[in-house]
């Protein structure tokens, strides 16, 4: 029916599901699903990020963030705002990259959610690795290892 992607793997095997994935939106519209209409933004985004079409992806995203945040889907908006962070990145735009993690580690930690924190921290780490912010990036390495030992 719809399927859905959640990691980055490459590309050539998303080729020919794009088209399925893309049907998704249209089908879910027609039945008048707005939650299942931003879940399957949420992944064309991220099959876009894989395809390099980041421009598109990022619209994808900032459409989830507002309808996700106005819903109070925090894990979602979670998702959203990190793959924002890891298209601006991408895009070599690191302090909106940098916001996109706060804003993400923040609802995250208002929410105690455990799965995503550790990714998004570490992400913010190779972020400040390429700001060059070698005592940021540590401090954020050294907080996923802390994490992981609390969860454990």
């Amino acid at each position: 029916f719809v399927f859905f992607f959640s990691s980055r793997r490459r590309h050539t095997r998303y080729i020919s599901v794009t088209g399925v994935q893309t049907c998704a939106l249209p089908i879910s519209k027609q039945i008048q699903d707005d939650l299942l209409y931003y879940y399957a933004k949420l992944n064309t985004g991220l099959l876009n990020i894989d395809l390099g079409n980041l421009n598109y992806a990022l619209d994808q995203f900032i459409e989830c963030i507002d309808f996700f945040g106005e819903i109070g889907n925090d894990k979602a908006l979670i998702s959203s705002y990190m793959n924002m962070g890891i298209v601006y990145d991408l895009l070599w735009d690191f302090e909106n990259a940098l916001d996109a993690y706060e804003q993400a580690a923040f609802i995250s930690r208002n929410i105690d959610e455990k799965i995503l924190f550790p990714k998004i921290i570490y992400n913010m780490g190779l972020t400040y690795i390429n700001t060059q912010n070698y005592k940021e990036a540590l401090s954020n390495f050294e907080e996923v290892l802390r994490d992981r030992k609390r969860v454990v």
